[in-house]
């Protein structure tokens, strides 16, 4: 019935209490298990004078940095969490 179980994850140990729910689930249907982390770009960014074109592409460059920071760290937690879940799943 189920191919896939998608579980999001924000990092925290709330969050991380749908694991044991969603591996019974992906045990039961025999279900790849997803996990999800989403990484969302800084919510405001400090005024650097975004007047001149220079301020700009700083602007972005400080983004696009901390956006590749954010995507890191939820690779490396992610990938914390698969090792920790290793040898409960079925191979898919």
């Amino acid at each position: 019935m189920y191919k896939q179980i998608i579980v999001g994850l924000d990092g925290s140990a709330a969050s991380e209490r749908a694991l044991p729910h969603a591996v019974a689930l992906a045990k039961a249907f025999a279900a790849e298990l997803v996990l999800l982390r989403v990484v969302s770009g800084p919510r405001s960014l400090p005024d650097i004078g975004a007047a001149s074109a220079e301020a700009g592409e700083a602007s972005g460059l400080y983004e696009a940095q901390l956006l590749s920071l954010g995507e890191q760290e939820a690779q490396a937690y992610l990938e914390a969490v698969q090792q920790k879940l290793a040898g409960e799943l079925p191979a898919v």
